[in-house]
């Protein structure tokens, strides 16, 4: 797993990223918090072996708006 706080990030955005999306007229800035969605990936495999993905889904998105 890549630490959030890595150098490594920071650097692939800057070489590949931020060039890219210059080229492209697409104002980007790089993001001040990388979320872990491992867990997240995690339940939603879990919910889908128990036949509830679809609750699973919609109450996490509930929690976005």
């Amino acid at each position: 797993m890549i630490d959030p706080s890595s150098d490594y990030l920071r650097r692939v955005w800057s070489d590949s990223v931020a060039p890219l999306a210059e080229r492209l007229g697409v104002t980007m800035r790089f993001p001040p918090v990388k979320p872990r969605t491992r867990l997240a990936h995690e339940a939603a495999h879990w919910a889908r072996a128990q036949g509830r993905f679809d609750d699973y889904h919609e109450r996490n998105l509930s929690r976005l708006f």
